[in-house]
């Protein structure tokens, strides 16, 4: 099999005397045709043109196990609320800092039971996503602080709670 790259002719002067350039001393250069020679492997088989089968083509999408197209999950802001209910119930109020994911997850899923191929880290990088991008408003976010310490605390606590964190 043979294929023309191209064909063409070029005299460059490097010193801008003329056109008679001098292709030895490297002064100019001229391209001539040129002809690649391929020769297929011993054993071709069908492999040759065809792509990896683990790459996504175009607009492929990616399936399920099932071979469904996989769909994104829309968090809504009743979800999105609740993730930080959650969050903050199972910290209590921020003060535990690790092994309360487990217990983060049961609460979520104790009201949205159809997702129950969220993941922990899949709801910890939710609550991520809620604070960085701003998803719930500071009062909001401050409202369920407060609803979740009247949960967790007893009514003084929640009382100087809540005056504490107005004041600010």
């Amino acid at each position: 099999m043979e294929t023309q790259i191209g064909k063409a002719s070029e005299n460059n002067d490097v010193n801008g005397g003329g056109s008679n350039a001098d292709t030895t001393s490297g002064r100019g250069i001229e391209v001539s045709q040129v002809v690649i020679k391929r020769n297929p492997p011993k054993d071709s088989g069908n492999l040759i043109n065809q792509p990896a089968m683990d790459v996504l083509q175009g607009n492929d999408r990616a399936t399920t196990k099932a071979g469904l197209p996989r769909q994104r999950l829309n968090w809504s802001d009743e979800m999105n609320t609740h993730v930080m209910r959650c969050y903050y119930t199972a910290s209590k109020l921020e003060t535990i800092k690790s092994g309360f994911r487990s217990h983060m997850l049961k609460m979520f899923l104790e009201k949205y039971p159809h997702l129950n191929n969220v993941t922990e880290q899949r709801l910890m990088d939710q609550k991520r996503s809620i604070t960085t991008h701003k998803r719930i408003t500071e009062r909001s976010l401050q409202l369920i602080k407060e609803q979740v310490c009247n949960t967790l605390k007893p009514e003084s606590t929640t009382r100087r709670y809540t005056a504490r964190n107005r004041s600010r």
